[in-house]
């Protein structure tokens, strides 16, 4: 099974993006995290493969999640892409902890298509 963790601090969107993964993608778990601080918490104890997550959150934001992964060897193998209404020129500095970033409104075909490209590459 190929583990997701969705982390957006807007249910409506959270649970959204879940619909359309679970609706285009077989078998998978998709878990949820409303912070970043509940991400890193839930990755710390559990087992993932990838994590998509939006970029402003409560308090934080999903580059820090990322940062965190990419320089932990312990999580350095979960695949990250970043969902975000920010330019990329406004975030390319921090973008090397990025497997994907993909700008809101997003194309759900090639949200899809990005993580079924990461699913074939995962560690």
């Amino acid at each position: 099974m190929f583990k997701i963790l969705v982390v957006d601090d807007e249910r409506y969107s959270r649970k959204l993006l879940i619909e359309i993964i679970e609706e285009f993608i077989d078998d998978i778990f998709i878990f949820e995290a409303y912070d970043a601080k509940e991400a890193i918490e839930f990755i710390e104890n559990n087992t993932i493969d990838l994590l998509i997550t939006d970029y402003k959150l409560s308090g934080s934001n999903g580059i820090d999640i990322c940062k965190k992964i990419k320089t932990d060897s312990n999580y350095e193998h979960i695949k990250t892409i970043l969902l975000t209404g920010i330019m990329y020129e406004d975030i390319k500095a921090d973008a090397w902890c990025l497997d994907s970033y993909i700008a809101k409104p997003y194309d759900e075909d090639n949200l899809i298509n990005v993580i079924n490209t990461l699913r074939d590459v995962r560690g």
